[in-house]
């Protein structure tokens, strides 16, 4: 935000200071010191320059300006919900593996995708939280996706688990959420750790590979304005797979997935758009977890929605019953964030640094 966007925080009148809460892969929150409302308010611009230009950046920062960035039309929406209509015919066990780190950045990235399988390849996702080291992932699932940001460190009993699981024929999705360099170059580290016999393919697997002849046609994909500073015209994956055991059993994305899973253009990240990134995933998904079928009366759905993008609607309102009075002080539930979550934003740094090429 302060030195990507349209008005770099150098040629400010004077520096704005800002807080930010973040996931660790995009702000999601952000507090100005000042009141900018006033001055918008009033159209003071003269000697307040840069509380006008500092939002600007913040909305440009929001829409990514890469190639598939910028304003959606009215009524265009990334959200996605699984039509009640559409009765799935298999469903697949996911393993989200939970470590001591940031193993959850974008909780409803998997949401987001489970519900384009359902309506689109009738294949329902039972996404599950394991915590590594507790002896749960098993055969169960056939696919296990380790995902976070920063540097992280596993223990033995977690680095145990996952090699039992891979010899056991399970396969291991590796992303480095957003696209964060201490996190791609811990996960390495940790890979060669547990599979010590075994490396990950210099060579990213080319779209023709079998592993994503499955799902939505893809002949290319479109990487974020923040990637294109690194990759240039690249329009091919950067997913590079282990092969253990005869069989590519892990696959390795220094490049944001989840972000793009649900549907966040947003700019700071490095990885693919938000279409290629659902796409890539969903052809994992498809080939490598045969799934089994359902039987039962109705889907397995996660707990929270998610069909193709539709108009957002605002919830009606609830009314008391008849007769009755709400109390005078009744208020809707607020909950604010834990003050340590709230760090302050460096105007005298850029963000994370990406991931960098091999």
């Amino acid at each position: 935000i302060f030195n990507n966007e349209q008005f770099h925080k150098d040629k400010w009148l004077w520096p704005v200071r800002a807080e930010a809460l973040s996931n660790g892969v995009r702000e999601m929150v952000i507090i100005l010191s000042k009141d900018p409302a006033r001055n918008w308010q009033t159209q003071a611009y003269g000697g307040h320059e840069p509380m006008f230009q500092f939002v600007d950046d913040i909305y440009l920062y929001s829409i990514d300006r890469g190639a598939k960035g910028g304003m959606r039309n009215k009524g265009d929406t990334y959200i996605v919900t699984a039509d009640p209509n559409i009765r799935a015919s298999r469903s697949v066990k996911i393993a989200r593996l939970e470590f001591a780190g940031n193993w959850n950045p974008e909780p409803g990235s998997w949401r987001r995708l489970a519900a384009i399988l359902h309506n689109t390849e009738n294949t329902d996702l039972d996404v599950q939280s394991v915590k590594l080291g507790d002896g749960k992932l098993d055969a169960s699932f056939p696919i296990a996706h380790l995902a976070g940001t920063f540097k992280f460190s596993l223990t033995d009993a977690g680095r145990d688990e996952i090699r039992k699981y891979v010899e056991a024929g399970g396969t291991l999705i590796v992303e480095s959420a957003g696209g964060d360099a201490g996190f791609a170059q811990s996960a390495e580290s940790e890979l060669a750790l547990i599979f010590p016999n075994s490396k990950l393919d210099r060579t990213p697997l080319p779209l023709s590979d079998p592993v994503f002849s499955k799902g939505p046609k893809l002949d290319q994909v479109e990487y974020r304005a923040l990637s294109k500073k690194l990759v240039g015209n690249l329009h091919s994956p950067r997913i590079r797979a282990m092969n253990i055991g005869g069989r590519p059993a892990v696959f390795f994305s220094g490049e944001d997935l989840s972000c793009g899973m649900l549907g966040m253009q947003i700019d700071g990240v490095n990885g693919y758009d938000p279409a290629s990134a659902t796409a890539l995933m969903e052809k994992l998904v498809l080939s490598v977890g045969p799934g089994q079928p359902i039987t039962s009366s109705g889907p397995v759905l996660p707990s929270t929605p998610t069909s193709r993008p539709t108009a957002i609607t605002t919830p009606t309102p609830i009314k008391p019953p008849p007769g009755t009075k709400p109390p005078a002080n009744a208020r809707p539930p607020t909950t604010k964030p834990s003050p340590s979550a709230i760090q302050p934003m460096s105007a005298q740094s850029p963000a994370k640094p990406p991931n960098a090429l091999p």
